[in-house]
C-alpha cells in the first residue's frame, strides 16, 4: 500500500523487504534519498539502526517510522513517537500521503561535520 500510494503521487520509491536489503538498495541508488519510511521492527536490523546507517550516506535524510507495537516496545528499539515522525498502524493512504508531505516540508536534520 505504501509503495502504490506514494508512486501514484509521483514519488520515486526504493522498496525493500528488510533492513539489509534496504541498505543495499540505497547504496546502489545513484541519486539522493530524501526520506526513509521504515517500520520500527525489521528483518536484519531495527528501523532506527537503518536510519542511522542510511543517514551516514545521505546526511540530510528525513525519516518516517511506522508500527503497530506499543510505545514501550518502540522505545526498546530506539524510536519514540513523541520525538520522531511516526504513523501508528493501521493507517490509510490519505494519512500516509499527508504525513509524507509534512515530513518532507520540515528542515532536513544535519549531522555534525566529519
Amino acid at each position: 500500500m505504501v509503495d502504490r500510494a506514494l508512486k501514484a503521487c509521483g514519488y520515486t520509491m526504493l522498496t525493500a523487504s528488510g533492513g539489509t536489503e534496504a541498505l543495499s538498495l540505497v547504496r546502489a541508488h545513484p541519486g539522493p534519498v530524501d526520506l526513509l519510511i521504515s517500520d520500527v521492527l525489521l528483518w536484519g536490523m531495527s528501523g532506527a539502526e537503518l536510519y542511522g546507517r542510511v543517514r551516514q550516506l545521505h546526511r540530510k535524510l528525513r525519516v518516517l517510522f511506522m508500527s503497530g507495537y506499543s510505545e514501550e516496545v518502540l522505545r526498546q528499539h530506539g524510536v519514540s513517537p513523541a520525538t520522531a515522525p511516526f504513523l501508528r498502524k493501521p493507517f490509510g493512504a490519505p494519512v500516509l500521503i499527508d504525513k509524507v508531505r509534512e515530513v518532507l516540508q520540515q528542515p532536513a536534520p544535519m549531522l555534525p561535520s566529519r
